[in-house]
């Protein structure tokens, strides 16, 4: 590890992406809060977490972009756009015309340039670090980009208190210049930069989505379909709470609270992502009908208490299943569904569960308007009591052992290898 980081290049590449984390933190939380303040309405900071969250549903687009793109230019130029675009929130507010819909306009184009970003990273890090180092290279970067997220969430809430949404913006701004002038000094070996394409970008997307539908073939036959039913409801809910939380934080001290439920929130889905390994000792079925119970659970009693702690606390608490079911349902792809499938198996699963995302903020934002956010932030923890319910009652689900007792053909998870011989 100590290693690693004596490569300069590689250790330009951390900083930069230390720098972008932090920006991308700290206008996330900005953008929600700034809306709140200019609208009072869920129905806006929905709206704005749609806007926000989309673009996230559009990444399998980026990557026949990045193969032919120079990825020195994407890593500077995606920076320095960014700092641009954020710098004229700001501007506009001192210049007295800030609008919520200069917001609305803005946050997705930063959302979805923002995209082009970490994927060129990944392409470029092979290029930095030995094969031998690139576990470690890897590991520092999942570190740098949870413990980045987790810190500046909960210190953004804090300085949005302290001195309002518009300096969040600007501290943005310079951070996203910072990266962009440090990434400009770095080198990347000419092999590196895909000048050439085989194919058009059109035919690579046509095939995509023929991979894609024999994928969805392969999970409309097998127990991934109501594996993938979880998935998807739990970006559902994802995307409500996340629309709603500011207002449901004004309930409170305002931008601190919210600042502090965001990083709970985070915390949550990193322990359980942590304690999967041993939690995968246990019977995967009756694991996750209990890990939602105690989930939805916490989730509704904190809906209902009036102190701050209890609620950041108890909010935690509710994420850990989210946590740790994302980390076994991957693992249970990787250890059971046929190597040529694997690929086609996640892009399904991710791509559309993650524009359900977007989606459940645009629904939650109009229910809050309709009802309240409290009334939202109630049936988002009460829908992970309908999970756990559904996994009870669903016998296949229900009796799914431990990973590494599974066998495929009880669950469909062989069809191409019988169609392949």
């Amino acid at each position: 590890m100590i290693k690693i980081l004596k490569n300069i290049e590689f250790v330009k590449l951390l900083i930069g992406r230390l720098f972008s984390n932090a920006g991308d933190s700290l206008y996330a939380i900005a953008s929600m809060w700034l809306v709140q303040e200019l609208t009072h309405s869920t129905f806006y900071t929905g709206l704005v977490g749609f806007l926000t969250l989309f673009p996230q549903a559009l990444t399998f687009l980026i990557g026949p972009l990045v193969d032919k793109l120079n990825l020195k230019k994407i890593l500077v130029y995606t920076q320095l756009f960014q700092s641009i675009l954020i710098s004229i929130i700001p501007i506009a507010y001192y210049g007295d015309f800030l609008s919520v819909t200069l917001v609305l306009i803005i946050m997705p184009v930063v959302s979805f340039t923002n995209q082009f970003f970490y994927p060129t990273q990944n392409v470029v890090l092979p290029y930095m670090v030995s094969k031998d180092n690139l576990v470690h290279a890897n590991s520092l970067f999942t570190f740098t980009y949870q413990g980045t997220d987790l810190t500046l969430k909960a210190v953004g809430g804090v300085l949005i208190g302290m001195f309002g949404a518009i300096s969040i913006y600007i501290i943005d701004s310079i951070a996203f210049l910072i990266t962009a002038l440090l990434l400009l000094t770095i080198k990347i070996p000419e092999r590196s930069i895909q000048k050439s394409a085989k194919s058009s970008f059109k035919v690579e997307v046509k095939h995509y989505f023929l991979l894609l539908k024999e994928g969805f073939a392969f999970v409309i036959k097998s127990v991934l379909i109501w594996l993938f039913v979880i998935s998807s409801l739990g970006n559902l809910i994802i995307g409500m709470v996340f629309a709603i939380l500011p207002s449901f934080a004004d309930r409170f001290s305002g931008p601190e609270t919210y600042g502090f439920i965001l990083a709970s929130m985070s915390s949550g889905l990193l322990i359980g992502a942590l304690a999967a390994s041993w939690l995968s000792k246990y019977p995967m079925g009756l694991l996750t009908v209990f890990l939602f119970f105690i989930g939805g659970t916490s989730w509704i009693i904190s809906g209902f208490i009036k102190d701050s702690v209890l609620v950041i606390i108890l909010f935690g608490i509710a994420w850990v299943p989210m946590g740790a079911t994302n980390i076994l349902l991957f693992t249970f792809i990787q250890s059971n569904v046929p190597e040529l499938m694997i690929g086609r198996v996640v892009s399904l699963i991710t791509s559309i569960s993650m524009s359900l995302m977007p989606l459940g903020a645009f629904l939650g934002g109009i229910i809050g308007e309709i009802q309240s956010s409290q009334f939202v932030y109630t049936i988002s923890g009460t829908s992970l009591l309908i999970i756990s319910l559904y996994c009870l009652f669903h016998p296949t689900i229900r009796k799914i052992p431990k990973i590494s007792n599974i066998q495929p053909e009880r669950y469909g998870l062989n069809n191409v290898l019988k169609e392949n011989g």
